[in-house]
């Protein structure tokens, strides 16, 4: 039985994927940068800002 060739969809779908991941990892790369950077000069937040974004607080 001959093996079928993978339609065009679906090698465009595998595409999308991939990119979609290498975006996503370039956006936290991003960030880490910028949390670093931060860092750096000493901006930290307290830790009610960051469990409020770690969404453990409450909105005050």
């Amino acid at each position: 039985m001959p093996r079928s060739l993978p339609s065009v969809a679906n090698i465009d779908a595998n595409r999308r994927n991939g990119l979609d991941a290498d975006v996503a990892s370039l956006v936290l790369v991003e960030d880490a940068l910028l949390g670093l950077g931060q860092a750096l000069e000493g901006q930290f937040a307290t830790e009610d800002e960051l469990n409020q974004a770690l969404c453990l607080l409450p909105e005050s």
